[in-house]
């Protein structure tokens, strides 16, 4: 409000957003929408099902585009507890469907690329292609998947950002706010840690009876590393969108907060369930 917008960069250059509403009243900000997107972290899913499921309207779609950790699920439990039985219509991405930084004290956002392929299901399963059809509208990239559990396993995050993030801990303290992950911390041996977690993902998601891509694949699909043959570590260095990220800075960080209690925490509870042993994830999570 006090920059009377957004200013949005990407490769085309600059303009200015003005958003049609800026507010904290959150019955005027989902009072007749078309859509409700909740673009949020995975940890602040309940605090915002608290307030928003008394006033979301069942026939209004509902889209979580935060890295998945069933979030629908959450959204729908949290409402239980506080007595909401509404029938909603309610889906969420594997990841976010563009990459971007954001500079609040300068109410600007630099658009990095948008990503080519995500994937999405509805809770309950049999909503996603109904939930689909809105959705697409807005991002064009979004593929239906069976269910929550295919698009939560589909979540690259967990396997590319603690491990990572942990091995280069020095560097990220020693550098003091210059330090770039992709560019610096992807080497030839921190990725072996990211495999060993996505191993260990895979064998999750055959459990359910589907599969999901390795790393490198995943992100080539996405976008955000050029396509090729050269190991993991050199096309995330090589990366134009990735490359030029700066960050984390500390680490009090998302890569750690967020995709570990969210993300590894899950993977493991998820593996002792189906009796598939997950060491990689339990080694991050206790360190």
């Amino acid at each position: 409000k006090k920059e009377n917008g957004i200013l949005f960069k990407s490769k085309n250059g600059s303009r200015k957003v003005i958003p049609d509403m800026v507010t904290t009243c959150i019955e005027d900000a989902v009072k007749g929408a078309d859509v409700v997107l909740l673009v949020i972290p995975s940890f602040a899913v309940e605090a915002f099902a608290k307030v928003s499921a008394p006033v979301i309207e069942e026939e209004q779609p509902i889209l979580i585009t935060s890295s998945s950790a069933l979030g629908s699920l959450r959204f729908v439990n949290t409402a239980r507890e506080m007595g909401i039985h509404k029938k909603f219509k309610i889906g969420e991405t594997n990841t976010l469907p563009y990459g971007t930084r954001a500079f609040p004290e300068k109410a600007e956002v630099e658009l990095a690329w948008m990503v080519t392929h995500i994937y999405f299901a509805a809770y309950p399963a049999k909503n996603t292609n109904e939930l689909l059809k809105p959705f697409r509208q807005l991002y064009e990239y979004i593929f239906p998947v069976s269910n929550i559990w295919e698009v939560t396993l589909r979540n690259g995050n967990p396997e590319i950002h603690p491990g990572p993030v942990l091995l280069n801990a020095g560097r990220i303290d020693y550098s003091k706010g210059e330090f770039y992950l992709y560019k610096e911390g992807m080497t030839e041996h921190t990725v072996n840690l990211v495999y060993a977690v996505s191993a260990e993902r895979k064998k999750l998601a055959e459990a359910f009876g589907f599969e999901v891509d390795d790393p490198k694949v995943s992100r080539q699909k996405r976008g955000s590393i050029p396509q090729g043959s050269e190991p993991l570590d050199v096309l995330l260095r090589n990366s134009e969108v990735l490359s030029n990220i700066k960050g984390p800075i500390c680490v009090d960080n998302r890569y750690l907060t967020e995709d570990i209690p969210m993300g590894l925490v899950l993977m493991s509870s998820l593996g002792k369930t189906l009796g598939i042993p997950t060491p990689a994830a339990d080694a991050i999570i206790t360190l």
